[in-house]
């Protein structure tokens, strides 16, 4: 239990506790950084900071719920499959009980945020960032909550990228109708399956995405990054001159098309995160890390 002079927070009910309404909250997290709304002037708690969270109406579910109010806060519409129940807290103020369920949002993508009946300001704001806003009565023990069951349970998804490279050029291909970065360029890479190593998958990724046929003694492992997004990642570039066959586009339906650039001159459209990636290994940085509290 956290208790302040206004607030008692309970992770179980206690015995004499007897809710009057019940409450859902929408933690939206990408790229390490949460949404936050700012409270009106005429709200309680005004001018300070928390996620999008309302009362849940007559007939609602909790999920229901956090769907309508994410909506109606933000303007931002999720199928439930996009919503993720992480339990309750119990929460007694001086005049009201009411149980706390909070969900976890996931996308892949920076959402617009512009809300058709509310009128909120918003900002992302990462774990650091957070300690130095106000935040409205008993945020910090949700935020602890909501860190607990999901930031510190994570495990790392393995990823591989090549860097197909010729005369100075890199292979790119444009993302399309994956959910993720489309319309950007990325490098051809995929996740480690279960059972495979890192070279495995980049051998076959070359070969599923581009046709291309590789050799392990051509691979080289130029950066390693260790990424927070809305989840961990550990990539893994590899560096190839030497193939065999011609780079075509094997998943058309994934991939507008296969294009090299000078690697002096990238695409705007490259993805954020290889933009860095990029940046690092001119300067000759075998590891970065991105998206964590500094």
């Amino acid at each position: 239990m956290s208790t302040t002079l206004s607030y008692e927070v309970y992770r179980e009910p206690p015995l004499d506790f007897h809710p009057t309404m019940q409450v859902v909250s929408c933690y939206l997290e990408i790229e390490g950084k949460l949404l936050l709304l700012q409270r009106g002037p005429h709200q309680s708690y005004s001018g300070c900071w928390g996620v999008p969270a309302g009362k849940v109406e007559k007939g609602e579910s909790f999920q229901e719920a956090a769907i309508r109010e994410l909506y109606e806060e933000t303007g931002i519409q999720i199928t439930a499959s996009q919503t993720h129940d992480l339990g309750s807290l119990y929460i007694r103020k001086p005049h009201v009980n009411y149980i706390y369920r909070l969900f976890q949002i996931q996308l892949e993508t920076l959402p617009k945020v512009q809300a058709p009946y509310e009128k909120h300001e918003h900002l992302w704001a990462s774990f650091k960032e957070l300690s130095t806003l106000p935040l409205i009565a008993s945020a910090e023990e949700a935020l602890q909550f909501y860190y607990e069951k999901t930031i510190s349970k994570q495990k790392p998804y393995l990823c591989v990228y090549l860097i197909l490279e010729k005369d100075n050029e890199v292979l790119l291909l444009l993302r399309k109708n994956t959910g993720y970065g489309d319309g950007y360029y990325s490098l051809i890479a995929g996740h480690v399956d279960n059972r495979e190593s890192a070279t495995q998958a980049m051998l076959r990724e070359a070969y599923e995405e581009a046709g291309v046929v590789l050799s392990p003694k051509h691979l080289q492992v130029v950066h390693v990054s260790h990424r927070y997004s809305n989840r961990y990642n550990v990539d893994i570039f590899f560096k190839c001159t030497t193939w065999e066959g011609s780079p075509l586009n094997k998943e058309p339906d994934k991939c507008e098309h296969l294009r090299y650039f000078p690697l002096n001159s990238l695409p705007g459209n490259l993805l954020p995160e290889l933009k860095k990636v990029f940046v690092e290994i001119e300067k000759g940085s075998p590891y970065s890390e991105e998206g964590f509290l500094k």
